[in-house]
């Protein structure tokens, strides 16, 4: 199953289940930044690991069909938007943060520990968000909710 199918269902489960990455990560056996290298090379999860996230969390990934049987359950009161329409808009966000520092992309990209080239795939959605940009936002720009720089809540 692809990494970006599953982290979509994940994205939903984590909603209902407060899922965290290092949790994931416990579970198939793996480092927390192995799970963010995964993400960032599109790998595919092992049938085993899918089964034993299954298991650990009492659900059937084939059972949950984003796309069609949850779409509804994935809009939000405050939006019409599926949990991966939401996520898209991350580099908005991103660009929003930037302007309200001022600083420039090469600024903004060295308090994120970032090259410049790194920080355009984020700002341009070339590249999808891992839980160490997340954290180095979060860190470095002060009162920032999770929820709102990857869904828009």
């Amino acid at each position: 199953m692809n990494y970006n199918d599953i982290i979509v269902k994940i994205a939903y489960l984590t909603k209902r289940n407060n899922i965290k990455q290092s949790e994931l990560a416990d579970i198939i056996g793996l480092t927390k930044q192995s799970i963010n290298g995964r993400a960032e090379r599109n790998s595919e999860f092992e049938e085993d690991e899918i089964k034993a996230i299954e298991k650990h969390y009492n659900i059937d990934f084939s059972s949950i069909n984003i796309s069609v049987n949850l779409n509804n359950e994935l809009k939000t009161k405050k939006s019409n938007k599926t949990i991966k329409e939401k996520l898209s808009d991350f580099p908005n966000r991103l660009i929003k943060i930037q302007k309200t520092t001022g600083l420039s992309d090469k600024d903004f990209a060295q308090r994120l520990e970032l090259y410049r080239d790194e920080y355009i795939e984020f700002k341009s959605g070339e590249r999808k968000p891992d839980m160490n940009i997340v954290n180095n936002i979060k860190q470095n720009f002060g009162n920032i909710s999770v929820d709102w720089l990857l869904y828009g809540e």
